[in-house]
Order: C-alpha cells, then structure tokens, then sequence
C-alpha cells in the first residue's frame, strides 16, 4: 500500500475520530499528511507524540495561544521537531516527557488523548481559560510526576484514577483549584490547593435565588398594593388561609424563583413538580414562601423517582406540611433527614436533592436506583449520614465527601463497594470497613 495509506490507519489506530476532518484529531491528521514537513511514517516513534501535540494545538484554541516554538512560528510549525517547540521537552530519545503551557492562553477541554504520551513526566496546564474536567485516561500516565491545573475555569471532581498515581506515590505533585469553603474541584488526593477568586456555580444558582426571592418580594408588594380589596379579604380571613397574590404574578414568581435556582424547570419530572406547586398544592405557597424550595425538590424527588408507586401513600398529600410525609425530618420548618429505605424507589437521583442545604441524613438503600451519585452531593456541608446501599448505582462517592468522611464530619456512609468505588465508606454492603 502507498506510505500515505499507512499512516492515516496508524492514525486511526490512533484515534478512531481522527478520519472527521472537523474534529481536533481531524484536523491534526490533516495537518501531519498534507502540511508537516517532517513527512513522517508510519512506523516512527515520534508519530503519535506529534499527532497528540497537533491535536492539543487544534483542540485548546492553537491560533490564539500565546506560546510560540522557538523559532517564532505557531506550535504546529512543520518544519522543525515537536520537541523544539515552547513548552514542550524531550528526553535523550526524542520521547516527550514534559508539557509545559502555563498562562498560555488556551481555550477548551483537555482532550484525552494525551494518555497516548508514555513518557510524559510533567505536564503544566495552570493559569489557562481551560473548562471542563481532565480526561481519567491520564491516569494511565504511569510515568507522570507533576500535575499542574490550578487557575483555570474547571469545575469537576478529580478522576479515581488520578488520585492512584498519588497513592500509588508516583504522582508526587499534584496542584488544582481544591481550595477554599467551596473549591471548584474536589480532589482529596491534591498536593497544593489554590483557592478559586470567582463563583462557582452553585454560588451563582444561589445568588440568582436571592435576587429572585427580591424580585418576587417586590413583585407581591406590589401586587398588595394594587389589589386592596384582596387585602382587605386576607385580613379578615381565618388564621392559616393564605394571603391572595395576583394569579399570574405568583405563578411568574414562582417560575422566577425556581427557574434561578435549578436548571431545566420544564424537564418532564421538574415541570410536574412546578406544576403541582402552583396548581394542584392547596398550600397555595407564594414566591416568598420560605419553604418553597424545599418543599419542590421534594415534589421533584417524588415525581424523579417513580413516586406513584411507592411504599409512601402520603407523599404529595396538600393538606400535609412536607415535613409530616412518611420519611422526612424537619428541625423548625427545615428539612433535615429523608429515610425512603425499601421504598420502591426508581431512577437516578436527583439534583435537586443538593438544594437541601441543611440535610444531615439520607438513606435510600434498598431501592433501584440506577447511576451515578451526583458528586455535586459532596457541597453538602451539613450531611452527616448517606446510606446508599443495595441499589443499582455505580461510579464513586463524592471527594467531598469522603473528604468530610476523614476529617469526622460523615459519621456513616454506607454503599455497595464493589459497584461503588468508596475507598472511605465505614460499611460496604453487608461488611464493616472501619
């Protein structure tokens, strides 16, 4: 076959995306048969390192970056070596062993590929506008000594697999933005932390609730103000009638608020839930409501996870606080505990669940839930007991978690371990950890 024919199946050897031309790997496959000047075969040793720096160049934003090879021209410059170019560095075989593009101004997700450098020592990505997580297969850098991502727009929990390199004593430096009350990554294996200087999401969502709330404050103001006549009724009204709001300047409030502090209101299970406190509820809960939240994401919870058939009769029974359904504690008005063991439960757990900031237990053994626990669960600052056991979930528990877990924070937390990576758990299954 023509050499040329060779090296596109070594690429797609490589990356099987690498034929999609609009593709990162695409555009760097192009590049390495049709431009690059160092025309290299199929069977060079330096093919793969090249095609990966190529496809982090086209990947991360290349033509804006701030980092020139040495020669002054762009980092995909054809006619000289990858290892001459800045940031890159090499060992005494040509094998790159070290990535080094701090403040370099890329763009975008590390792309995972980058397991493909086996020889790769150092790799220095901090002070970049990168987003996103970084890729688990860099865990499969066994090789890798230095890990640097701090002063970026990542907002993730740090691989397992990453963390093995550290426990395993390879990874000896390992620096993200882990610092702080809320960091924007959770990493329990982290040699240096950094403490992220903007929001993070949850801050955001948060932020948006109180303006919110404001704007529905001022909003039934002024809907009292307009309508006097109904003030009038709501004065002489029984004791626990609530006050009359303009129909649409509740529901609009309520939108408001809600909309603010949870993405994809009109989702099927959400928007049943919004649609049940504004219609169906005879509660009747205004915008301004202190427990309107609350009382959605467990609406939500109900409506996520199959509530119709659950063992619990009295979840969305209106003439009941959501403090009195069968399984949830309160602590003045607060919802604190939710124990729905053996109830029948289906699906994934909800995100909402991490809107309940002041919960210290939940238990949901014993059900079908399928998935991953939501790691934004690990912000929970309150929580105290997370029993999760006899289930369908896979994936890992929280960092942020097991993080509270080892300072004394979690007293028990509960999973089936051999679904659910838990190197923190104090039971697994039906056996004692510690």
């Amino acid at each position: 076959p023509d050499e040329s024919d060779e090296v596109v199946d070594r690429l797609y050897e490589l990356s099987e995306s690498a034929v999609v031309k609009s593709s990162g790997p695409g555009k760097a496959a192009m590049w390495i048969l049709d431009d690059d000047a160092q025309r290299l075969s199929a069977d060079s040793p330096r093919l793969a390192q090249r095609f990966v720096l190529a496809t982090m160049w086209h990947e991360l934003d290349g033509p804006n970056w701030t980092v020139k090879n040495a020669k002054g021209g762009a980092w995909t410059d054809g006619s000289s070596n990858e290892c001459q170019w800045t940031g890159v560095g090499c060992d005494s075989d040509g094998r790159v062993t070290s990535i080094v593009l701090e403040n370099g101004n890329l763009n975008g997700i590390v792309p995972d590929m980058i397991n493909m450098m086996g020889h790769l020592q150092r790799l220095d990505l901090s002070g970049n506008n990168l987003r996103g997580g970084l890729p688990p297969e860099i865990g499969e850098l066994k090789s890798l000594a230095e890990l640097d991502v701090n002063s970026n727009n990542m907002i993730f929990e740090m691989p397992v697999q990453i963390c093995n390199l550290a426990t395993a004593g390879t990874l000896t430096k390992l620096w993200a933005d882990c610092g702080g009350q809320k960091p924007k990554v959770q990493c329990g294996c982290c040699t240096q932390c950094d403490v992220a200087e903007f929001e993070t999401e949850e801050d955001k969502k948060k932020d948006a609730q109180v303006a919110a709330q404001a704007a529905a404050d001022a909003a039934a103001m002024e809907a009292a103000a307009q309508a006097e006549t109904a003030a009038a009724a709501d004065a002489a009204a029984p004791a626990g009638v609530p006050p009359v709001i303009d129909t649409s300047s509740r529901e609009a409030g309520i939108k408001s608020v809600l909309s603010n502090a949870f993405d994809n209101i009109i989702a099927p299970s959400r928007a049943m839930a919004v649609d049940w406190i504004i219609n169906t509820d005879p509660k009747r809960l205004n915008p301004t409501d202190a427990n309107l939240v609350q009382r959605y994401v467990l609406v939500a919870m109900y409506h996520s996870l199959g509530g119709e058939n659950w063992s619990y009769a009295d979840w969305l029974d209106g003439s009941k606080s959501e403090c009195e359904w069968t399984g949830v504690a309160c602590e003045d008005g607060v919802v604190t505990g939710i124990a729905l063991a053996n109830g029948n439960l289906q699906g994934f757990l909800p995100l909402e669940l991490t809107a309940l900031r002041s919960l210290k237990a939940l238990d949901v053994s014993k059900n079908n839930l399928n998935g991953e626990i939501p790691p934004m669960i690990g912000y929970m600052s309150d929580l105290e007991i997370l029993i999760v056991y006899d289930n369908n979930l896979v994936g890992s528990i929280p960092v942020g978690i097991c993080q509270r877990k080892n300072d004394g924070r979690v007293k028990v937390l509960w999973a089936d371990c051999e679904e659910v990576l838990c190197p923190c758990c104090t039971k697994c299954s039906e056996y004692y950890v510690n």
